[in-house]
């Protein structure tokens, strides 16, 4: 068994952030490499386990509309190249033997291919392909630039945010994010700290420290924090403009296809260029599984009750939260 069997046999890490018995929209910065997240002291950006091939279809499935999900903004050549030269060689920390990079071309031996990459043009030259276990999948997929090609190579979705020398406001400079949770990237490309967050409930007073947050952002860290919320299937892609979607506001409680949703964000500095790197990794638990602790069952509980009209409204729960927490305390 290789190195990279060991890897992708690997059950997905857990994190039960409800496990405070509230929610609450904060901030929720834990230092990276230094301080415990749940439990445990974590240093990696980018994850990989036996759900990688899940996270590679879906983005693969996005690319007949790759513009629903993949923008920038007046992103800078000096942070595009700076986040790159950043990633990659992270990418291939973190992927251990079956991802390498060597400043010029990042090799891929699950995918089966590897590219050159210009950093300072953020672009992608010579595409070598090559049986691998999952080359098949990648057999018709041409990345358009080296963002796109990173974010094939992993199962995080990311955005980059910029700020400007002479004014200090922040925008979204670029989004390549194939499975959000019910909101469209073509919404908040190019837009700063306040309307990004104005749509998310009970965000008012995250929304008060956006100057601060923001610099904290781009100066210190790394950083780790998590969001989570209840979903009602356990797809991954949730695009308002791509599928059907049914009104999860009305939708019966079914305790069968309900899934803890928990999404693991890192925050990557890049103080000399005004900018950050944050990373979105959603996290799928069956609700049945979360339940079956008793302890977990009751802070979940607990912090569903805590939820405000606001949050439940934004979550799309108002009218079934109150049927899940009562399952969940009886």
């Amino acid at each position: 068994m290789t190195r990279a069997d060991t890897l992708l046999d690997r059950e997905p890490l857990r994190y039960y952030p409800f496990e405070t018995g509230r929610y609450d929209v904060s901030a929720g910065l834990t230092r990276l490499g230094e301080q415990r997240v749940h439990g445990r002291i974590e240093s990696h950006v980018f994850a990989f386990d036996a759900t990688y091939e899940r996270f590679l279809t879906a983005k693969i499935e996005a690319r007949p509309k790759l513009h629903f999900f993949y923008q920038q903004a007046a992103l800078s050549p000096m942070l595009r190249r700076a986040v790159l030269a950043a990633m990659l060689p992270r990418l291939a920390e973190d992927a251990r033997e079956f991802v390498s990079w060597n400043g010029e071309t990042l090799r891929n031996d699950l995918l089966g291919w590897s590219a050159t990459l210009n950093l300072d043009e953020g672009s992608i030259g010579a595409l070598t392909r090559f049986p691998a276990r999952f080359s098949a999948s990648v057999a018709n997929v041409e990345p358009l630039d080296a963002l796109d090609f990173l974010a094939l190579n992993v199962s995080e979705d990311f955005s980059i945010v910029a700020r400007s020398n002479d004014t200090g406001e922040d925008w979204l400079a670029a989004l390549h994010v194939c499975a959000p949770q019910h909101w469209d990237p073509r919404e908040k490309i190019g837009r700063s700290f306040g309307p990004v967050h104005a749509p998310v409930g009970g965000s008012a007073a995250l929304i008060a420290t956006a100057p601060r947050l923001v610099h904290a952002l781009t100066h210190k860290g790394p950083f780790a924090r998590f969001a989570w919320g209840l979903a009602t299937s356990d797809r991954l892609e949730h695009h308002p403009a791509t599928r059907d979607h049914e009104d999860r506001s009305e939708r019966p409680f079914d305790p069968e296809s309900t899934f803890v949703r928990v999404e693991r964000q890192t925050l990557t500095p890049f103080p000399d260029e005004r900018g950050a790197f944050f990373t979105i990794r959603p996290y799928l638990y069956a609700l049945r599984e979360v339940a079956a602790d008793a302890d977990r069952r009751a802070r979940l509980a607990a912090a569903l009750r805590s939820m405000t009209a606001e949050h439940l409204a934004y979550k799309g729960m108002t009218s079934w939260r109150d049927e899940v927490a009562a399952w969940l305390e009886t």
